[in-house]
């Protein structure tokens, strides 16, 4: 993480006129690697929850954060973060995200960038209705998706070679692609579907 946002080849740490100039550029590979919107936000929940909610209502339980303890274990009551129940933490989260998160007229969002990027619609942070990719993969098929994004990458950088593509397929299929066995509350649905509208029309 600390390698990837601090190269100066993040467009984080461009001015903006380069990125949008980037962005606009058909001769510059544009890939997006997306997740289903629900599977995305209940894993949040459980991970993340942390960067919503801030540290201390886990401290106070003795968690560092959202899934390991001020040991460093993992913890998986710190998931709950000292809510009642998984579906009680869903509601805090939700509310919090409903708050932040505005749709404006054309669709875009208005103070996402106030959200964590871990919760924050992806169809803002890759402005899907803007850019046009050369490649979408997704998490749920990652396995076969992510080969065919590095060959398109290596067709630009003679360092992406096979035995590289072999190699990162292989290291970094499995713990991304992880299952997400809870589901979002009934009762939440709504309120999830009114902060995740544009991913939820854009990816499903």
């Amino acid at each position: 993480h600390a390698w990837f946002f601090a190269h100066p080849n993040n467009l984080a740490q461009l001015p903006r006129e380069l990125v949008l100039a980037k962005l606009r550029d058909p001769h510059v590979k544009k890939l997006a690697l997306l997740r289903s919107p629900e599977a995305r936000f209940v894993s949040g929940v459980l991970d993340k929850a942390h960067k919503i909610l801030g540290v201390k209502p886990f401290h106070d339980i003795g968690c560092a954060g959202s899934s390991r303890n001020l040991a460093g274990a993992f913890d998986a009551r710190c998931h709950l973060g000292g809510t009642s129940s998984y579906s009680a933490l869903v509601r805090t989260l939700l509310g919090i995200l409903q708050q932040r998160v505005k749709w404006g007229e054309h669709h875009t969002v208005e103070g996402s960038s106030h959200v964590n990027v871990h919760f924050r619609p992806q169809s803002a942070m890759c402005q899907l209705d803007e850019v046009r990719y050369d490649y979408v993969g997704y998490v749920d098929s990652m396995s076969s998706d992510l080969p065919v994004m590095l060959r398109a990458l290596a067709s630009r950088d003679g360092m992406l070679t096979e035995e590289f593509i072999r190699n990162a397929t292989t290291v970094h299929v499995a713990p991304h692609a992880a299952t997400v066995q809870l589901a979002i509350p009934p009762d939440q649905c709504r309120a999830f579907e009114r902060i995740y509208q544009r991913d939820l029309i854009l990816l499903c």
